[in-house]
Protein backbone atom coordinates (compact mmCIF):
# COMPACT_ATOMS: atom_id res chain seq x y z
CA UNK A 1 0.00 0.00 0.00
CA UNK A 2 2.81 2.31 -0.65
CA UNK A 3 2.94 2.25 -4.37
CA UNK A 4 1.23 5.14 -5.95
CA UNK A 5 -2.35 6.06 -5.04
CA UNK A 6 -2.80 6.15 -8.58
CA UNK A 7 -1.14 2.20 -9.35
CA UNK A 8 -3.11 -0.96 -9.53
CA UNK A 9 -0.86 -2.11 -6.51
CA UNK A 10 -1.97 0.57 -4.26
CA UNK A 11 -5.43 -0.24 -5.09
CA UNK A 12 -5.09 -4.49 -4.70
CA UNK A 13 -3.67 -2.97 -1.10
CA UNK A 14 -6.29 -1.00 -0.18
CA UNK A 15 -8.87 -3.74 -1.27
CA UNK A 16 -6.32 -6.55 0.76
CA UNK A 17 -6.13 -3.85 3.28
CA UNK A 18 -10.27 -3.36 3.32
CA UNK A 19 -10.78 -6.90 3.69
CA UNK A 20 -8.12 -7.44 6.69
CA UNK A 21 -10.10 -4.86 8.83
CA UNK A 22 -13.50 -6.30 8.31
CA UNK A 23 -12.68 -10.08 9.01
CA UNK A 24 -10.80 -8.53 12.45
CA UNK A 25 -13.14 -5.84 13.02
CA UNK A 26 -15.96 -6.46 15.87
CA UNK A 27 -17.81 -4.34 13.96
CA UNK A 28 -17.59 -3.86 10.45
CA UNK A 29 -19.22 -0.75 9.89
CA UNK A 30 -16.77 0.67 13.06
CA UNK A 31 -13.87 0.71 11.51
CA UNK A 32 -10.61 2.84 12.65
CA UNK A 33 -9.47 4.77 9.30
CA UNK A 34 -5.27 5.13 8.92
CA UNK A 35 -6.04 7.55 6.28
CA UNK A 36 -3.84 11.06 6.50
CA UNK A 37 -6.91 12.54 6.85
CA UNK A 38 -8.58 10.91 9.75
CA UNK A 39 -5.01 10.37 10.94
CA UNK A 40 -6.56 7.02 13.14
CA UNK A 41 -9.11 9.25 14.76
CA UNK A 42 -12.39 8.81 12.95
CA UNK A 43 -14.65 5.61 13.08
CA UNK A 44 -15.83 4.81 9.37
CA UNK A 45 -17.64 1.64 7.55
CA UNK A 46 -15.95 -0.34 4.86
CA UNK A 47 -16.86 1.42 2.19
CA UNK A 48 -15.84 4.86 3.62
CA UNK A 49 -12.36 3.13 4.52
CA UNK A 50 -11.74 2.12 1.20
CA UNK A 51 -12.39 5.53 -0.48
CA UNK A 52 -10.49 7.58 1.95
CA UNK A 53 -7.43 5.77 1.52
CA UNK A 54 -7.82 5.83 -2.30
CA UNK A 55 -8.73 9.57 -1.90
CA UNK A 56 -6.33 10.45 1.04
CA UNK A 57 -3.35 7.91 1.18
CA UNK A 58 -3.01 6.14 4.24
CA UNK A 59 -0.16 6.73 7.27
CA UNK A 60 3.29 5.46 6.06
CA UNK A 61 4.42 4.64 9.34
CA UNK A 62 1.24 1.96 9.98
CA UNK A 63 2.66 -0.81 8.53
CA UNK A 64 1.95 -2.71 11.29
CA UNK A 65 -1.86 -3.63 11.21
CA UNK A 66 -2.19 -3.34 15.00
CA UNK A 67 -5.55 -1.35 15.81
CA UNK A 68 -7.05 -3.25 12.97
CA UNK A 69 -6.17 -6.96 14.44
CA UNK A 70 -2.63 -7.66 13.49
CA UNK A 71 -0.36 -8.80 15.94
CA UNK A 72 2.95 -7.42 16.51
CA UNK A 73 4.55 -10.43 17.17
CA UNK A 74 3.71 -11.84 13.91
CA UNK A 75 4.33 -8.62 12.11
CA UNK A 76 7.94 -8.48 13.68
CA UNK A 77 8.87 -12.36 12.91
CA UNK A 78 7.64 -11.80 9.42
CA UNK A 79 9.25 -8.42 8.46
CA UNK A 80 12.97 -9.20 8.54
CA UNK A 81 13.63 -7.68 5.43
CA UNK A 82 12.43 -4.18 7.19
CA UNK A 83 15.06 -1.99 8.65
CA UNK A 84 12.80 -0.94 11.75
CA UNK A 85 13.20 -2.09 14.74
CA UNK A 86 10.70 -2.82 17.60
CA UNK A 87 10.88 -2.92 21.09
CA UNK A 88 8.38 -4.99 22.78
CA UNK A 89 5.84 -2.81 25.06
CA UNK A 90 5.58 -4.01 28.56
CA UNK A 91 1.71 -4.38 29.77
CA UNK A 92 2.39 -3.17 33.58
CA UNK A 93 4.16 -0.08 32.31
CA UNK A 94 1.98 2.98 33.96
CA UNK A 95 2.61 6.42 33.58
CA UNK A 96 2.64 9.29 35.80
CA UNK A 97 0.57 12.28 35.14
CA UNK A 98 4.16 14.25 35.35
CA UNK A 99 5.45 12.43 32.56
CA UNK A 100 2.29 13.82 29.76
CA UNK A 101 4.44 16.57 28.40
CA UNK A 102 7.63 13.63 28.20
CA UNK A 103 5.23 11.15 26.78
CA UNK A 104 3.59 14.02 23.97
CA UNK A 105 7.78 15.09 23.09
CA UNK A 106 8.36 11.11 22.67
CA UNK A 107 5.42 10.44 19.79
CA UNK A 108 6.46 14.03 17.91
CA UNK A 109 8.49 11.77 15.72
CA UNK A 110 6.04 9.17 14.92
CA UNK A 111 3.36 11.62 14.24
CA UNK A 112 4.52 13.54 11.92
CA UNK A 113 2.40 12.63 9.30
CA UNK A 114 -0.66 12.91 11.14
CA UNK A 115 -0.07 16.58 12.23
CA UNK A 116 -3.69 17.48 13.10
CA UNK A 117 -3.22 14.52 15.66
CA UNK A 118 -0.04 15.69 17.44
CA UNK A 119 -1.81 19.23 17.58
CA UNK A 120 -4.34 18.07 19.01
CA UNK A 121 -2.44 15.87 21.89
CA UNK A 122 -0.35 18.93 21.98
CA UNK A 123 -3.15 21.31 22.83
CA UNK A 124 -4.59 18.75 25.12
CA UNK A 125 -1.44 18.01 27.22
CA UNK A 126 -1.72 21.98 28.03
CA UNK A 127 -5.23 22.17 28.86
CA UNK A 128 -6.95 22.22 32.12
CA UNK A 129 -9.48 19.87 32.80
CA UNK A 130 -11.71 22.26 33.48
CA UNK A 131 -11.51 26.15 34.44
CA UNK A 132 -9.09 26.28 37.86
CA UNK A 133 -7.69 22.64 37.99
CA UNK A 134 -4.34 22.39 38.55
CA UNK A 135 -3.86 18.80 39.00
CA UNK A 136 -5.01 17.49 35.56
CA UNK A 137 -5.15 18.85 32.04
CA UNK A 138 -7.06 17.09 29.46
CA UNK A 139 -4.58 14.49 28.20
CA UNK A 140 -3.42 13.01 31.37
CA UNK A 141 -7.30 12.60 32.60
CA UNK A 142 -7.76 10.49 29.57
CA UNK A 143 -4.31 8.89 30.15
CA UNK A 144 -5.67 8.10 34.06
CA UNK A 145 -8.72 6.58 32.77
CA UNK A 146 -7.16 4.54 30.29
CA UNK A 147 -4.55 3.16 33.19
CA UNK A 148 -7.72 2.31 35.49
CA UNK A 149 -9.40 0.57 32.40
CA UNK A 150 -6.08 -1.21 31.82
CA UNK A 151 -5.93 -2.20 35.46
CA UNK A 152 -9.27 -3.35 35.98
CA UNK A 153 -10.75 -4.04 32.99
Amino acid sequence: MFASRLSKEYEDGVKEFRRFAVDHAKNPSRIICPCLQCCHLKIVNADELEEHLICNGIDKSYSCWTKHGENIKNHINNDVHHNTSYTPIETDTTYELDDVEEIVNVIEEDMRDCPQMFDRLTTDAKTPLYNGCTSFTRLSAVLKLFNLKARNG
